[in-house]
């Protein structure tokens, strides 16, 4: 069964209504964490975003003139239970009933700027099988964010039986060992290693991608990507492949740090791809399998590869980096310059999606929006425009662009009243161009660079304005 994001489809036959109802019934917090579930979700870490997130449902249901509609909201992918199985495409993929595929190439499209593989390698299809390769597809850039913070520690138990004491003596080891006395004392210590159950497992994620047809051209495309796995390798010296059931039961639970924050994700990925094979064959009637992509997330994602290289900031919510301070707490000292601090409590700090510019007279806000405002000509949502009016403001700026996707060229935008009248502020919502469906792969590729080639152009003339 296919659906589109963003939409309401008209619901055919009771088989269709009694599995979208159960879809319904169950959040995605339910669908990630039930007993047995093998789902994938592909979200923002940013805690706020995510709880938001999880509260959702993948679809949802509701009477309209007497008939049963299923609407969609920004969550794309696949979901299956038993032999029952749904694929959500992006709005932009044109769906054709009278075949069992539907080709996504605007979503794999995303997917490959985003986390930089080659589209031309794997099929474009909403089927499981090439969700399932996709997830291959995010391990080295999962990777390589989880490494940046370094190899992952953990406190190990380990045995020795030597003259550096230094631990818990094991009186009947060591009177099985050492006796009569031989100079050695058997004793437990707990020492921090990167031989652990979280490092064993992204050591046996590396050596089930490896027997892949396509596993060397993931593993050695980036340079960084093949010191990390071999970084990682180094540090595994104890892995052994029949050790593989163990170890994903021992990272049931997930990774909870205050350092190693990047860990998550890749630990989370880590047992999706292990237990591929279980969305293949999974034999309960009751289990959930699948990959869910947040549609928002990866919007904005792809806007920040686009914008990074005009040298646009992107601040980071879930690290705290890159915020702007609107203001501080007073108490008793006062800060004449906020523009040069960043400060981390006791101030007003907001993380817009990308600023170029800031303290001269032309700065640019953007923020990337997964939504339909041009080409459905509606009114812009409440929250937007206040958020991006307190951005506009507070950051002293000149343009504010909200940034969506669609197949209409047409933009448009607000003047403001107050100070943003005496700065010639200009609030405006545009589109990066689209095409309602693509013919084929290389219809999308040459499409999309054309069109970035115009919104990178449009930004340049902001710039130089």
């Amino acid at each position: 069964m296919f659906l589109k994001d963003n939409s309401k489809h008209s619901i055919n036959n009771k088989i269709e209504l009694d599995w979208l109802g159960t879809l319904s019934e169950k959040t995605l917090a339910e669908l990630l964490n039930g007993s047995g579930n093998s789902v994938f979700v592909l979200t923002s870490g940013n805690k706020d975003v995510t709880n938001s997130l999880l509260k959702q449902s993948v679809v949802n249901l509701q009477k309209e003139d007497g008939k049963d509609i299923a609407i969609t909201n920004n969550l794309v992918g696949f979901i299956g239970q038993s032999n029952n199985q749904l694929s959500i495409c992006s709005r932009f993929c044109k769906i054709d009933e009278t075949k069992d595929e539907q080709e996504d190439y605007f979503l794999h499209y995303l997917l490959s700027k985003v986390f930089a593989f080659n589209l031309v390698d794997f099929k474009h299809n909403m089927q499981q099988a090439s969700f399932l390769n996709l997830l291959f597809c995010l391990f080295p850039k999962f990777l390589n964010d989880a490494m940046s913070q370094g190899i992952y520690r953990k406190y190990q138990k380990k045995s020795f039986n030597n003259d550096k004491v230094h631990g818990n003596i094991d009186i009947s080891k060591h009177l099985k060992l050492n006796m009569p006395n031989n100079g050695r004392i058997a004793y437990d210590c707990r020492e921090l290693s990167q031989d652990n159950d979280v490092t064993q497992l992204i050591r046996h994620t590396i050596e089930f991608i490896k027997e892949k047809s396509v596993g060397n051209s993931i593993l050695n495309r980036q340079a960084e990507t093949r010191s990390n796995v071999l970084a990682l390798i180094n540090s595994t010296s104890s892995y052994r492949k029949q050790d593989r059931v163990k170890i994903i039961a021992q990272n049931r639970k997930i990774v909870v740090h205050p350092y190693y924050t990047k860990y998550v994700m890749l630990q989370k990925l880590c047992i999706a791809i292990l237990r591929r094979e279980d969305f293949k064959y999974k034999k309960s009637e009751s289990s959930f399998f699948g990959l869910i992509i947040d549609m928002a997330w990866l919007w904005e994602e792809y806007i920040a590869t686009l914008l990074i290289k005009l040298e646009f900031k992107h601040p980071m919510n879930l690290g705290g980096s890159g915020a702007v301070c609107f203001g501080l707490k007073i108490n008793g000292n006062f800060y004449e310059n906020l523009e040069k601090s960043d400060f981390r409590f006791n101030s007003i700090r907001r993380f817009p999606d990308f600023y170029w510019g800031r303290n001269t007279d032309c700065t640019i806000i953007i923020d990337a929006k997964y939504k339909n405002y041009v080409d459905a000509d509606r009114d812009l949502d409440r929250d937007d425009v206040n958020q991006m009016l307190a951005y506009l403001y507070g950051m002293k700026g000149k343009f504010a662009v909200i940034l969506c996707p669609g197949n209409s060229q047409k933009e448009y935008g607000y003047t403001l009243s107050g100070w943003g009248r005496q700065n010639k502020a200009i609030l405006m919502v545009k589109n990066i161009d689209l095409k309602d469906s693509y013919t084929d792969l290389k219809d999308c590729l040459t499409f999309m660079q054309k069109s970035e080639d115009k919104f990178i152009s449009f930004v340049k003339n902001l710039q130089e304005s």
